[in-house]
């Protein structure tokens, strides 16, 4: 559908063990020992197709992918399919995306809960995201989304016989089937 298939991921690099990365960037803690070398966290919207890191946001070691993504999120364009892991869901993310009236299909956390609204042939089925399980016993202001469920069948492959879930805000199973989409 000519869809710009884009990807959010993040990455850690090592730093020169100099005195002014160590004060701007940290080094990772944990252990008895601080780490090795000052590292910085660099979240990246990448094409996938190319590989280009198209917008990335470069921050201390000590914050997490997760609270970089919104400043990233503003770049997408409308003909954007972007892909995430499941650590970046969340009302806020799902709404940021499509606020520039780009689309995601992400991972589900298998404790997310989604209540299906209407069933499609394919296995797919609407649901809607909610802020908070108080949003969702009002059912109030909730984001009509796409849940995909599937198992993988090849014994050879992590996470066969497993059920996953992919939500998506491509709510029409015949422009976008659940099988290719999957």
């Amino acid at each position: 559908r000519d869809l710009r298939l884009m990807a959010l991921d993040g990455f850690v690099l090592d730093l020169p063990d100099r005195p002014e990365l160590v004060r701007l960037f940290g080094r990772p803690q944990g252990g008895r020992t601080p780490g090795a070398f000052p590292q910085a966290r660099v979240l990246a919207l990448c094409e996938v197709g190319t590989h280009v890191l198209w917008r990335h946001v470069i921050k201390p070691i000590r914050r997490g992918e997760v609270a970089m993504a919104a400043t990233l999120l503003r770049h997408l364009h409308k003909n954007m399919l972007l892909l995430w892991d499941r650590n970046f869901l969340s009302y806020a993310n799902v709404a940021a995306v499509l606020k520039q009236q780009a689309q995601v299909l992400a991972r589900i956390k298998s404790t997310s809960v989604f209540k299906p609204l209407r069933r499609f042939a394919d296995g797919s089925y609407l649901a809607k995201m909610y802020r908070a399980t108080w949003y969702r016993n009002q059912d109030r202001d909730g984001i009509v989304v796409r849940v995909l469920e599937y198992k993988l069948t090849d014994p050879g492959r992590p996470g066969a016989g497993v059920k996953h879930r992919l939500l998506t805000t491509l709510l029409h199973p015949s422009q976008d089937p659940a099988k290719k989409l999957i």
